[in-house]
């Protein structure tokens, strides 16, 4: 049988961290490789979709084969050798971002020669406050940068 693809997985957690087709007989050995930054295994199968593999197997090493999982449930979510876990404080990384992105956004309206008029501009400033603040509320339990209860964005911007 020969290699098809080369799978690269976190060497402890065995979740896939990227996947390349094989390279005919010139294939790096199965383990750990600092070149490809973790540990190599070849896959031996025909993948369809290879996203919703990375999706949805990770290796679990004392079966030294490929398991089933769930999907990840949100992006916060990491895997770990005991499932899909999530804290807040990586879900509020992501609603940080998310808010520097917002705020990154209608920046432009802040300046001074903004063709805003004062009446606009003070809706935005109340809007980029409200941004500022999402930390501060109450972050949704399903850990789904959708269910935010994010701030309603001014019509001039």
């Amino acid at each position: 049988m020969s290699i098809k693809f080369l799978a690269v997985v976190e060497p402890i957690t065995g979740n896939p961290i990227s996947m390349r087709l094989a390279k005919g007989a010139n294939n790096p050995n199965e383990g750990v490789n600092e070149g490809y930054g973790g540990h190599i295994i070849h896959v031996m199968d025909d993948i369809s979709n290879l996203i919703d593999f990375m999706n949805t197997k990770y290796y679990n090493f004392s079966g030294s084969a490929w398991a089933t999982r769930d999907a990840r449930p949100n992006d916060a979510a990491t895997w770990t050798t005991d499932g899909w876990v999530w804290t807040a404080e990586n879900f509020l990384t992501i609603v940080r971002d998310q808010r520097s992105a917002l705020l990154f956004a209608c920046d432009w309206s802040m300046v001074t020669d903004s063709p805003l008029n004062d009446s606009e501009k003070s809706e935005v400033i109340a809007y980029r406050t409200a941004l500022r603040d999402i930390t501060t509320t109450t972050m949704p339990a399903s850990g789904l940068l959708d269910d935010v209860s994010w701030p309603t964005k001014p019509s001039c911007i």
